[in-house]
């Protein structure tokens, strides 16, 4: 089954409205569509398998914070290119952020 260009720019267009109303639904279409995306853009990119959940949610929330700024109009690259900018940016901070030694129990770093 194919799906024309005009219905995956209005499904994208009420999924970006959803978000920027705050609809519970929309943040759960972002996520059950765009979630095993990020996924594969990560493994692609690099990213050790146990480092996947932590960048999903740096960019959910980074869309949660600039989907006011969203433009499809001023957007060449539409929804799914702005998700994936937003992840490929993700996945460089991993990347530049050197690892943080895990804390000891018992407040000695012993």
């Amino acid at each position: 089954m194919s799906v024309s260009v005009g219905s995956a720019d209005s499904s994208s267009t009420s999924l970006v409205a959803g978000l920027r109303d705050g609809s519970d639904e929309a943040w759960r279409r972002l996520v059950d569509i765009y979630a095993p995306l990020v996924r594969i853009w990560c493994h692609y990119g690099g990213v050790v398998e146990n480092r996947i959940a932590d960048i999903l949610q740096e960019v959910f929330l980074a869309v949660h914070r600039s989907i006011d700024k969203f433009s499809a109009r001023d957007d060449s690259m539409g929804f799914r290119g702005w998700v994936w900018m937003i992840t490929r940016n993700k996945i460089r901070d991993h990347f530049r952020t050197p690892p943080q030694p895990a804390n000891s129990v018992g407040g000695s770093p012993a």
